[in-house]
């Protein structure tokens, strides 16, 4: 016997529950993105602050 696999069919509120989960994961990821990028420029700062540091240690 074979089974017949349920299919869903979207209606207006399927779609529209789409577009609000997109929006959200869409407003998620740019979040990400910013705390991610604000996280690698601080450790980039602290990385030339400590060669900098280096430097002037090692030469004074």
């Amino acid at each position: 016997m074979t089974r017949q696999i349920p299919v869903r069919t979207g209606g207006s509120g399927s779609l529209a529950k789409n577009a609000l989960l997109l929006v959200l994961a869409f407003i998620v990821a740019v979040l990400l993105w910013n705390v991610i990028g604000f996280l690698a420029g601080v450790v980039i700062f602290a990385l030339i602050v400590y060669v900098i540091y280096l430097i002037l240690r090692r030469h004074l």
